[in-house]
């Protein structure tokens, strides 16, 4: 996916997402040929765990945008928690 396309994606789900803290960062990367979307709560710690309690709604939208297979939860390189994204073929 191109840069931009993917910033326009992320985009996205961050306006469909409303449950995303604006200080969250939001990227993907590829870990063991999986593609990851990465929520950072690193500028923003106080709001991890309201957020991770909306990870149903979260994952849905990240399938319906074909973002990412996994949905990764973390404080700075701390992960604080995740979710697979399962994908209908």
């Amino acid at each position: 996916m191109s840069a931009e396309l993917e910033e326009l994606v992320i985009r996205e789900f961050r306006e469909l997402t409303a449950v995303v803290p604006e200080k969250c960062l939001v990227f993907r990367r590829i870990e063991n040929q999986k593609i990851v979307l990465c929520l950072d709560f690193t500028l923003c710690p106080q709001e991890a765990l309201n957020t991770m309690e909306k990870s149903p709604q979260l994952t849905l939208i990240s399938h319906k945008l074909g973002l990412a297979d996994i949905l990764v939860f973390r404080i700075n390189r701390h992960l604080i928690g995740w979710t697979n994204i399962r994908k209908n073929n």
